[in-house]
C-alpha cells in the first residue's frame, strides 16, 4: 500500500503517545513533525551508510576544459552529489581509465593544473551549494566521457501528502528515529523499546549499505624519508 509522509509522522507520534490512537494531526503538530523529519533527513544525507545506492552519471567532456559545475541547472545537470564515490573516463573506443579522487590538500599540491591534451588521472570534487564543482587534471582531450558514481540519498519532503517510496528497511528506520527525535522535542523520556528499535533499524540499513572492503598497499620503505606529492605519483614522476 502506498505511504505518505503523513502516515510516517502519524505513526511516529502515536508510538510516542504524543498522539492518541483515535486522534488526528492538527496543523501545528504536523508542521513541527515535518520540520523535524526533514532535519533528520538532512543529517542522514551527510552519512555514507544512509546512501542506499551509487548512481552512475555520464557527461561528454569538452576538450581542454577541466572544470564543470554539477547540480540542478549546472553544466552537468543532475542532482547535486553529496559525494562522488568513484570516477573514470571513457574514450571513443570504449576504453575506460580510472580517475583518482583526491582531497583538497592533494589538489592544492598540483603546481600546474592547466596541462592538457592528455588523459585525466585525477578528479577533485568541491561539494558547494546549490551546485558542486568537478575539477580534472590533466585537461581532457576530445572524445572523452566522464562517468562517476554519486551517492543516492533520501530527499527532504515538501508536504505531508508527498508519496513515499523507500528501499527495504527505511520505513521502520524513519518512523522509529523520528519518534526518538519527537520525544526530545516534546521533552519526553524516550522509551527504551523505541530507542532499541530505532538503533536496530538504522543499523540494519547501514549494514546493508556498507561498501565492499578495499585492499590497498603502501609504496616505499622505512628508509625512504622523502615526500612524493600525489600528483607526481599518479604521473609516474618519482
Amino acid at each position: 500500500m502506498p505511504r505518505t509522509v503523513r502516515d510516517i509522522v502519524t505513526r511516529a507520534m502515536r508510538i510516542t503517545t504524543i498522539l492518541g490512537a483515535n486522534e488526528t494531526l492538527d496543523g501545528n503538530d504536523a508542521a513541527d513533525a515535518l520540520l523535524t523529519l526533514n532535519q533528520m533527513m538532512d543529517a542522514w544525507q551527510a552519512e555514507r551508510l544512509f546512501a542506499y545506492a551509487i548512481v552512475e552519471r555520464a557527461y561528454a567532456l569538452t576538450a581542454g576544459v577541466g572544470t564543470y559545475t554539477v547540480g540542478p541547472g549546472a553544466t552537468i545537470d543532475v542532482p547535486r552529489p553529496v559525494r562522488i564515490e568513484w570516477a573514470y573516463t571513457r574514450d571513443a573506443n570504449n576504453f575506460d581509465r580510472q580517475l583518482s579522487i583526491v582531497p583538497d590538500q592533494v589538489w592544492a599540491s598540483i603546481p600546474l593544473k592547466s596541462i592538457g591534451n592528455t588523459f585525466p588521472t585525477v578528479l577533485y570534487y568541491q561539494p558547494g551549494m546549490p551546485q558542486g564543482t568537478i575539477n580534472l587534471w590533466y585537461l581532457p582531450p576530445a572524445g572523452l566521457t566522464l562517468r562517476f558514481g554519486a551517492w543516492t540519498v533520501l530527499s527532504e519532503f515538501a508536504t505531508l501528502d508527498d508519496s513515499v517510496v523507500l528501499p527495504p528497511g527505511y520505513e521502520q528506520a524513519l518512523v522509529m528515529s523520528l519518534a526518538e527525535l519527537l520525544c526530545v522535542e516534546y521533552n519526553m523520556q524516550v522509551p527504551a523499546n523505541v530507542a532499541q528499535m530505532a538503533a536496530k533499524s538504522r543499523a540494519n540499513i547501514q549494514q546493508n549499505n556498507l561498501p565492499d572492503p578495499r585492499i590497498g598497499c603502501e609504496f616505499g620503505g622505512v628508509d625512504q624519508n622523502r615526500y612524493i606529492p600525489y600528483y607526481q605519483f599518479v604521473a609516474g614522476n618519482f
